[in-house]
């Protein structure tokens, strides 16, 4: 019988919301070989707690978390210190992991570097954002 990876799921949000309780649900299915490391303190760690569930915490620090899609360029950059604080946090927990699953847009670039460092394959599924729909009209047909 096939044993599962390891499965380190990577979350930034600390509140509770669609993809966190997607997430909550698989990460309780995978048992005892998983954890959830959280960016942020909140409602969302309490639940995993609640369902026994492992929480790391590598808290990511305030000037990095308020950086979203609509951020200038100069926010990404003084943000980028805490991003690389965010990592090394991240290596030391996710070395022992056999996969990360980044559940979020956020998640997925730190994912990227936790699993390019260490030589892991990522999963990443967004329930956050989409692409634009494209039809044969936009393309010249």
């Amino acid at each position: 019988m096939r044993s599962f990876p390891a499965i380190l799921f990577l979350d930034q949000s600390g509140e509770l919301g669609g993809a966190e309780l997607c997430l909550a649900d698989i990460a309780e299915l995978t048992g005892e070989r998983s954890a959830v490391l959280l960016f942020q303190d909140g409602p969302f760690a309490e639940l995993l707690r609640a369902r026994d569930i492992t929480v790391h915490l590598a808290a990511l620090q305030k000037m990095a978390a308020r950086v979203d899609k609509g951020a200038s360029l100069f926010a990404y950059l003084r943000a980028a210190p805490g991003m690389v604080v965010l990592i090394f946090r991240g290596l030391r927990i996710a070395k022992d992991f056999d996969l990360p699953y980044a559940n979020t847009p956020k998640a997925l670039i730190v994912g990227a570097v936790l699993a390019f460092v260490l030589g892991k394959k990522i999963a990443f599924i967004s329930t956050t954002f989409s692409l634009p729909t494209i039809s044969a009209r936009s393309i010249g047909a």
